[in-house]
Order: C-alpha cells, then structure tokens, then sequence
C-alpha cells in the first residue's frame, strides 16, 4: 500500500507498507527533502529505513533533466556508520498539471523509480516512491520504498525498466 490521505486543515497522512514474503528479501523505506540548493540545482538527502522504521543509513544525490528531457537521479546511500553501502539512480516522472498539460513537478510532485547498485555499479535492489516540492523548494520531500536481493520482481506496478 502507498497512499497519502489529505485532511480538510491542508496536513496530510502517509501509509506505506508491503506484505512479508518468504523468502524474504531485505527491505525498507526512504523518506528526506527533495528540492533545490543555492545554485538552482535539484538535490536531496534523506534516511535508509529498515523495514521496522529504524534508520539504518542514509542516502543523497542528485536530480534533473539529461539533454535529451530525461529526468534522472543519481545518489549514494551509505550506512548509519558512514561506510558506502551502494550507489542509487533512476528516473522521476512529474506529475502533469492538467490546467495546461505541462510538467510542474514543482508544484504538484511526481513519482520516482531506479535501482540500487554496488560498488561495482551491478544492480542488486530497487527502490520507488513519490516526491513533492513546494514552489518555495524548502519543504520539498520524498518517501519511498526499497528492497534488495530481489531486482527481478517490481516494487511496484511499472517498475520495471531495462536501462537501470
């Protein structure tokens, strides 16, 4: 499950979950900032949590647009301890203002996927959720979920792709 319920006073709830399988693949969630630095350009940084909600890592990087109007992100997780843990990259797709049908992903958000890689740059997880940022760029966040072991199954619908 991944919904976000709004509340009639403009906060809003988060649920996030997934069933428990065996085997059982590691896996967790991931929630931070997602918005811009000083110099314009799309960042963010957040907590590695287990799947219990202990933060066992973190994870930053980088966003934005290749010349050919991909949206791509690019990061790093590393432990609670500092140490490198793996490397993380994918793509994010805004959500489309329907007053005018183009991309305002800072207003209304949108939805990211990719793959989590070792050292070696071999994909071993995947990871997906959604991200919000506020045209003010500082109360941007993300929240997502992440497994590993597992990179053949999808996290969730359409979370599959080739390029990862």
């Amino acid at each position: 499950m991944d919904t976000i319920v709004f509340l009639e006073d403009s906060n809003a709830v988060a649920f996030h979950s997934f069933r428990l399988d065996l085997p059982h693949c590691p896996r967790g969630f991931m929630a931070g900032h997602w918005g811009v630095n000083e110099d314009g350009m799309g960042v963010f940084r957040g907590k590695w949590m287990n799947e219990s909600g202990m933060i066992v890592g973190y994870l930053k990087g980088h966003y934005g647009q290749r010349e050919n109007g991909e949206n791509v992100f690019f990061g790093k997780w590393i432990s609670a301890n500092g140490n490198f843990e793996g490397f993380v990259r994918g793509f994010f797709q805004p959500i489309l203002d329907d007053s005018n049908g183009e991309a305002n992903h800072l207003t209304f958000g949108g939805y990211f996927y990719g793959g989590i890689l070792n050292a070696e740059k071999m994909l071993i997880g995947l990871m997906g959720g959604r991200f919000a940022n506020p045209e003010d760029g500082e109360r941007g966040f993300f929240q997502g979920r992440w497994k590993i072991g597992c990179p053949n199954e999808a996290i969730a619908d359409g979370m599959r792709d080739d390029r990862l």
